[in-house]
């Protein structure tokens, strides 16, 4: 498939040759083993691979040079100049897709140039034994460095390796893959490429003609480049686990007792077995390893003759000795030499930015985290210190002499800012103080310069302490005082104004309505509506303090800056506190006026309403006596809320006892009314009474319910449903009056009836005309204002036109029998009848007989009127 489609000059294949190259021979060139500190991983930077890809690598080939970087490019053409990176050492492979690139190799200090010609055959007189079976498909002139890329590449499409698994010969594939990669290997890095490569400087071509050709070239060459390039690197720990063991030593350093120790001019002494646990480590072994990482120039072990030895497990007293890094010296050195400064402790001292550190470490061969490393533990030791200035960190000397008199003065000034704080209401307390404090007064401890470190470092710690301690107070105060923004929202949302101190209409119209609704109530709302807008003006003020006092700090961020803000906050706090305490009684205050105020309201509406039923009740004397008591305890209530020597709350407190005098006019205004109720009950029962006994009601009662407001109302609506009852009586009576005449007379107008038969229906019409005039009379004589009079004749008449009723209907229904019983023989007229007319009722002309002796009602009209 693949000899069928290749083609030297086909772009497709460039990039298969870029790929190929990448996943295979570099694999094979830059080799990483599981576990090894030795070897390079390597992690993509580019993965569109096409003519050109670049990879980072990260490793080393030296144990001596951890974490060494390196960037590979693969190209197919030549690239001019290498594009930015930040990596140590540059391999550039170009696979030079024209045959006019010459296959060369160029190194210099830090960069590896390899330039193939691929399309040039690997040999043109023979196929290569190990790739032999390619000979059955290719002329040995085309096998070239691109086809056997190209092949690499196609074994590595998905559908290719479906193929081979579906053909099972994945291991002919293999081999046939193995093969043409050790021939890659060996075109690309033959034995010559020593003594053909070209070097800059030329000094390197000695070192390099004792490098091994083939697959380990290039890390070969990177043996030798990698301390050419960093002659002055000395590596801080070495193995996989480096970075712990230097921050045990760092944490072990910390523990000694003086800063001759840490510094490393004097030893520690220690015992044999206890090394490993200073050390946090869990025996002799464990120490061993990690003396192996560090032990270069950071740990020596010596006996007491001064000979290093090896840590053991047997009892004896040796010096530990944490000596100093060349890192380490040559940074102090650059700091005493450097020509920047900055103050510290108001002296100016030299400095050093630590972002050059890191600049000028990396040049030397140093990564980040070995200078890291040094420069924490350089801290530890107590011989610098950083310091930020103008937004850049700065790394200074500590001084080795330490001036006892300026110990004192700082301690003094610490004293004084501390007691500046407690005058503030703060509560501070730190051990170190307490320690600082009884240090100082240590006999000798001028001349004793471990002595005065550790009090340094106490004064150094509180002074930071502290510092942190009013940070942290500012933001404690400042939440607390924001806090009480909130807490004043909660209580500005309790003094909302009651509803109905919102009402402003619709009063109760009694002589005290003005001055309750119009001068109490309003002075109550106000209560509320002052509240609110003092709240309001609480919280921007707190707010206004809160950015104030932010600003402020931010402005000028010294100790004595915080502990005035940290201050001021907190009073603005307690002024908050105490103000929402007196709101809070303010708002119950208002509450409880409030609460006085609503049963006034609502006695003012009793005392309405109860006037206004008086009013309305039938005039007698008592209610009279009653209307005017109550105008009396009115007047005295307009008198009370009026008096100007009491107090609101006085005012509105004597509610109970205007109560008190309202209420017996109530209780008695109410048994009149019970009374006035209890007559009407007993009025409409009797009105029931009668109609039920003369059976002319049939529900239990009238139904018309008491109502004191309108007691002659009620009165004209019981008259009213009892005339409506006797007026449902006499139509429903004439109604059936209609049915029974108009019953009578169609049969006669329609059927041949005996005389005699007719004679009787006429005698019954007649006698039905004449009751329906009685009835209608009656009906004309009801009259509701005539009902307590002229009931009980009413009821009589209708009751005796009922029985004549029930007489009428019972010659009725005998008349009725005689007709059905003509009906049941029909004439011979009728029967022809009968037979012209069927088929109109069966083909849905007319619905029924009915129907068709209607529509014979309507002719016989038509004709009557011709």
């Amino acid at each position: 498939m693949l000899r069928c489609t290749f083609s030297p000059a086909d772009k497709e294949f460039h990039r298969a040759a870029v790929r190929a190259f990448k996943k295979h021979v570099l694999s094979e060139i830059l080799t990483k083993k599981t576990g090894a500190s030795l070897g390079w991983v390597i992690t993509e930077t580019d993965g569109n691979f096409g003519f050109h890809c670049r990879l980072d690598a990260k490793g080393t080939v030296l144990s001596d040079y951890p974490d060494r970087t390196l960037t590979v490019d693969v190209a197919t053409e030549i690239l001019s100049n290498f594009p930015a990176s930040d990596s140590q050492f540059r391999t550039q492979f170009t696979l030079g897709t024209t045959n006019q690139v010459d296959s060369t190799c160029h190194i210099t200090a830090n960069i590896l140039d390899f330039r193939f010609n691929v399309q040039q055959p690997i040999d043109a007189q023979r196929v290569p034994e190990d790739i032999g079976k390619l000979g059955e498909l290719f002329l040995p002139e085309s096998i070239t460095p691109l086809l056997l890329l190209s092949i690499l590449d196609f074994f590595e499409d998905d559908s290719i390796v479906s193929m081979v698994e579906s053909a099972k010969q994945e291991a002919e594939v293999g081999f046939l893959k193995e093969r043409i990669l050790n021939e890659l290997i060996r075109y690309f890095f033959p034995p010559d490429i020593k003594t053909e490569a070209h070097f800059d400087p030329v000094e390197l071509a000695t070192d390099v003609q004792s490098v091994t050709a083939g697959k380990d070239f290039v890390e070969n060459v990177l043996r030798i480049l990698i301390p050419k390039q960093f002659p002055d690197y000395s590596a801080v720990a070495t193995a996989a686990q480096w970075r712990r063991y230097l921050r045990d030593y760092n944490h072990a350093l910390d523990k000694t007792p003086t800063l001759a120790i840490k510094r490393g001019s004097e030893p520690m002494p220690m015992a044999n077995p206890d090394i490993p646990q200073y050390f946090g480590l869990g025996g002799i072994s464990a120490f061993r390893t990690f003396n192996s990482v560090v032990g270069r120039e950071l740990l020596t072990v010596k006996d007491d003759t001064g000979t290093p030895i090896e840590v053991t497990s047997k009892q004896r007293q040796v010096s530990v000795f944490f000596t100093r890094h060349r890192f380490e010296t040559q940074l102090i050195e650059n700091i005493q030499n450097s020509s920047e400064t900055i103050v510290v402790d108001g002296k100016s001292v030299n400095a050093i930015q630590l972002l050059n550190v890191y600049t000028q470490g990396c040049e030397i061969g140093y990564v980040n985290e070995e200078i890291e490393a040094l420069v924490d533990i350089l801290k530890t030791r107590g011989m610098i210190e950083s310091k930020n200035e103008t937004g850049r960190e700065f790394l200074y000397l500590i001084d080795v002499s330490i001036d006892f008199s300026e110990l004192a003065a700082k301690l003094s000034e610490i004293e004084n800012v501390i007691k500046l704080a407690e005058s503030k209401d703060f509560d501070y307390q730190y051990e170190a103080l307490s320690s600082a404090r009884d240090l100082i007064q240590t006999r000798g401890i001028e001349n004793d310069e471990v002595q005065k470190d550790e009090l340094r470092q106490k004064l150094n710690s509180t002074e930071n302490h502290f510092e942190h301690y009013c940070i942290e107070k500012i933001e404690t105060e400042r939440n607390l005082l924001g806090q009480k923004i909130n807490e004043l929202e909660r209580v500005h949302r309790s003094v909302s104004v009651p509803t109905v101190l919102e009402q402003q209409t619709d009063y109760p119209p009694v002589d005290f309505s003005e001055i309750l609704f119009d001068d109490i109530q309003t002075r109550i709302k106000r209560n509320y509506t002052s509240l609110s807008h003092k709240i309001r003006e609480i919280q921007e003020r707190v707010q206004d303090t809160l950015e104030r006092e932010t600003g402020a700090y931010q402005l000028d961020q010294t100790i004595r800056t915080a502990i005035e803000t940290a201050a001021r906050l907190q009073s603005e706090r307690s002024k908050v506190e105490a103000e929402i305490k007196n709101l809070n009684q303010k708002r119950d205050d208002a509450q409880e006026l409030f609460n006085l105020f609503e049963p006034w309201r609502l006695l003012a509406r009793q005392v309405h309403s109860d006037k206004s039923l008086m009013k309305n009740s039938r005039e007698d004397v008592e209610i009279s006596n009653l209307i005017s008591r109550l105008d009396a305890v009115v007047g005295d209530i307009r008198q009370h809320l009026a008096d100007k020597r009491l107090s609101l709350k006085e005012i509105l407190s004597s509610h109970e006892h205007f109560k008190a005098q309202f209420e017996p006019i109530k209780s008695e205004f109410d048994t009149y009314q019970t009374d006035k109720e209890s007559d009407f009950i007993e009025y409409q029962a009797n009105l029931e009474s009668l109609l039920r006994k003369r059976k002319l009601l049939e529900k239990p009662h009238i139904g018309v319910s008491w109502n004191p407001a309108d007691q002659d109302g009620c009165y004209r609506d019981t008259r009213e449903k009892v005339v409506g009852k006797l007026r449902e009586i006499i139509d429903e009576a004439r109604h059936q009056i209609d049915s029974l005449k108009r019953d009578l007379r169609q049969p006669i107008d329609i059927l041949a009836v005996p005389d005699e038969l007719k004679d009787k229906s006429v005698a019954l019409n007649q006698d039905l005309q004449t009751c329906d005039k009685e009835f209608l009379t009656v009906r004309s004589e009801l009259v509701i204002g005539q009902v307590d009079t002229e009931l009980e004749n009413w009821v009589s008449t209708l009751v005796s036109l009922r029985e004549d009723g029930r007489t009428y209907l019972e010659r009725w229904e005998k008349i009725h029998e005689e007709m059905q019983r003509l009906r049941s023989a029909l004439s011979q007229t009728a029967q022809r009848l009968h037979d012209a007319v069927n088929p109109l009722i069966e083909d849905g002309t007319f619905p029924s007989a009915r129907a068709i002796v209607e529509c014979l009602e309507e002719l016989y009209e038509l004709r009557s009127n011709v």
